[in-house]
């Protein structure tokens, strides 16, 4: 797996999103999709909101919105306590999360020469 990193997810995404016209909600949803699979170590366990907004630079306005339709499409489950709000992805949001990252990294190149500035 060449895509380790929250960073390197966003980046690639970006790069391989940007410019194709998607959707801010669907830019959104994919990088809620991809902060819960790989903070949560590929799904298996929960993230906690602040570690999405200080880890991934998402806000916590953003973050609420993705996770009130990930929960009515049925991606995530909802582990929030009186400790605070934390989810992760059930198994169908671990599928889309892997097919998109598999995605991601089937496009890219070998070599990356940033765009000059």
């Amino acid at each position: 797996m060449a895509i380790k990193t929250i960073k390197s997810a966003f980046d690639h995404y970006d790069r391989q999103y940007g410019k194709k016209g998607v959707k801010p909600d669907k830019k959104r949803l994919d990088k809620l999709f991809m902060a819960l699979y790989i903070l949560g170590d590929k799904g298996k366990k929960s993230v906690i909101r602040q570690d999405i907004e200080r880890k991934c630079s998402i806000s916590k306005n953003e973050i609420m919105l993705a996770i009130e339709e990930l929960t009515e499409k049925n991606y995530i489950i909802d582990e929030s306590t009186m400790s605070g709000m934390k989810w992760r992805l059930n198994r169908n949001g671990i599928s889309y999360a892997e097919d998109l990252i598999d995605d991601l990294e089937s496009n890219i190149s070998p070599v990356y020469i940033p765009d000059p500035d």
